[in-house]
């Protein structure tokens, strides 16, 4: 993703979401520099297409500071719970399968945001977002709950 001339990303709508796009880091190396005094959370939204649909499903994983190295394994539930990892889905559309990991959630549209809101509030200290493609899930940020963009302090799409 990249800023047009001026600094702004244009797909996303509100300014209230601009600081934190502006304070993107630069490949993995430095996320893994801060892994021991930040809270990296991977944020995902799942449902939406190039059509506009609704997102279906909004999935948080949480890597608390650690000094440990993470740990590979060929399970994801492994993976999880070897790390310490902490998983959170809301899911706002009715879907035939649940998370492998972690907790879920049944929202509406129109709570989800707040409910995502309350559980990354409760993050104490730097807090480094982290996704892949990410650029439907700042726009949801953007047109759903901008207020959540003040929660993080940097951000990484790997």
């Amino acid at each position: 993703m990249k800023p047009n001339r001026r600094g702004i990303y244009g797909f996303v709508k509100n300014r209230d979401v601009q600081p934190l796009l502006k304070s993107e880091l630069r490949g993995l190396a430095s996320v893994k520099d801060r892994l021991a005094e930040a809270t990296v959370v991977a944020f995902d939204i799942e449902g939406v297409n190039q059509r506009g649909s609704e997102a279906s499903k909004l999935g948080v994983a949480v890597l608390r500071p650690s000094s440990k190295p993470l740990r590979f394994f060929s399970s994801m539930y492994h993976f999880y719970n070897q790390n310490e990892i902490e998983a959170f889905t809301i899911r706002i559309q009715e879907r035939r399968y649940g998370p492998v990991v972690g907790t879920m959630t049944d929202e509406t549209k129109e709570t989800a945001g707040a409910r995502l809101y309350k559980f990354l509030s409760s993050i104490q200290g730097e807090i480094i977002l982290v996704g892949f493609g990410m650029q439907r899930e700042f726009k949801w940020i953007s047109d759903e709950y901008p207020a959540i963009a003040a929660l993080f302090t940097s951000w990484c799409d790997v």
